[in-house]
């Protein structure tokens, strides 16, 4: 019978923790079964040992027995949890019933198997099932981290880009100021009278200095909503939520 364990580039290391040395021994016996030479089964019947063994080594899956003698499988997978184990688990429990597998599932088992009908098919289609779904949330964890660091690098890319557009502005704005300033003046007749070659000389400069401005106007006042953050200032909010009471 072929098993997609089976076909997995690397080994699966599963933690069985049951204090029934039979029921221990079967799932051990099932699971080695189901899927040589694709698992290691690593068994458990002391619940400190078991915890010491995740604290040290985390497996790739772990199956708890529902109702050990010092605990329930519940509560210790709350404790290894506390402790920064990940694994996913599954929860083998006494009997099979909707009830027990909706409450395992709410307290973080991926899946609750009863021990009456454990098989090799069954075993191994939850093993699967728990290890697959840890590999797509690992593989969506660290997508999320590159998109958070690639969104963070645009940012950084963008305030510079303003910094970039603010000294830009400055630096052309500034002089075309003085010059206009200075042509102003000497128009004006501040700094003596001109000839009428002067003054048409000096008119058109002045008109070459307005016209530079509007450029420059045109050019950075239209670029600078590009360049920020569109949407995300509190007038845009005022009016999204305008637009959302509409």
């Amino acid at each position: 019978m072929d098993f997609p364990i089976d076909d997995l580039c690397v080994r699966i290391r599963a933690v069985v923790l049951d204090d029934n040395q039979g029921d221990l021994d079967l799932t051990c016996n099932l699971l080695r079964a189901a899927a040589t030479p694709g698992i290691d089964v690593v068994p458990f019947g002391d619940v400190e040992l078991a915890a010491a063994e995740l604290a040290n080594q985390e497996p790739d899956v772990i199956l708890l027995d529902s109702s050990l003698e010092s605990c329930t499988g519940v509560e210790f997978l709350e404790r290894v949890r506390a402790m920064g184990v990940t694994a996913p688990a599954i929860l083998l429990a006494s009997r099979g019933d909707e009830e027990l597998a909706m409450a395992a599932r709410h307290a973080g088992f991926l899946d609750c198997l009863s021990k009456s009908t454990l098989s090799e098919q069954t075993l191994n289609g939850a093993i699967e099932n728990a290890v697959e779904k840890q590999t797509l949330a690992a593989r969506a964890e660290s997508y999320r981290k590159r998109l958070e660091a690639a969104v963070r690098e645009m940012d950084a890319r963008m305030r510079n880009v303003e910094v970039f557009h603010a000294s830009l502005e400055r630096e052309l704005r500034t002089p075309l100021g003085v010059a206009r300033e200075l042509v102003s003046i000497m128009v004006d007749g501040l700094e003596g009278s001109l000839s009428m070659g002067q003054q048409d000389l000096l008119s058109s400069v002045q008109e070459s200095c307005d016209q530079l401005k509007r450029c420059l106007d045109s050019l950075f006042d239209g670029s600078r909503p590009e360049i920020g953050a569109p949407g995300s200032g509190p007038e845009s909010e005022q009016s999204g939520q305008q637009s959302a009471a509409q």
